[in-house]
């Protein structure tokens, strides 16, 4: 499945794939997802567990304070107003991309590869979401500058961070309002989708 959206990153421009590739490579992902949700346990090894109320409230909350800070953080790297002056409709979008990122490689990736104990799961989970994203932005779009190296040394190290998280909250769900609330704040106020977004 990781594999699958690495060859989706490469081929959603048509660069240097084919762009019917990445509607093949996704296929693939999500056909390997609901497997994975059938399985015995396929939703616990994907959601998580939260350990106690009180516990959950915590992480979620920390999930969101770190995801406003994140955005921030990266608006300031851009020398953009910390929040969004205002949001548009592609506030929806960025949330949901985030979402799924989440749900697909902390949820499903990493749980699936708990088997093989937690450091393995975070770093492969990480890993796995690194190439994708690297793969993504690997052939910008004209006029578009992308820091590939900064682009995977922040992706795998908030990959570590998110996965650290997911394995010491029990749940996914605070990652999915960490990397959701992020692409609130960095993204909420554009008008049309930045070029990772498949157009």
């Amino acid at each position: 499945m990781g594999v699958a959206f690495a060859v989706f990153g490469l081929s959603v421009r048509g660069r240097p794939f084919p762009v019917a590739l990445a509607g093949v490579a996704l296929l693939a992902a999500a056909f390997l997802f609901v497997r994975g949700l059938r399985a015995p346990d396929g939703m616990g090894t994907v959601f998580g567990e939260w350990r106690g109320l009180r516990c959950g409230a915590m992480w979620l909350t920390a999930g969101v304070v770190a995801g406003g800070l994140l955005g921030m953080t990266w608006r300031a790297s851009c020398e953009v107003a910390p929040l969004p002056p205002r949001l548009t409709g592609f506030v929806a979008v960025a949330a949901l991309i985030g979402a799924a990122e989440e749900i697909v490689f902390r949820g499903f990736l990493q749980g699936r590869l708990c088997r093989l104990g937690p450091a393995i799961a975070v770093s492969a989970a990480a890993l796995f979401h690194t190439a994708y994203k690297v793969a993504l932005f690997a052939s910008p779009a004209p006029g578009e500058v992308v820091d590939l190296p900064v682009l995977l040394a922040v992706t795998l190290l908030g990959g570590l961070g998110f996965g650290a998280a997911r394995q010491a909250g029990g749940s996914v769900w605070p990652c999915v309002a960490a990397h959701a609330v992020f692409d609130i704040v960095g993204y909420g106020d554009r008008w049309a989708a930045p070029g990772w977004v498949w157009g």
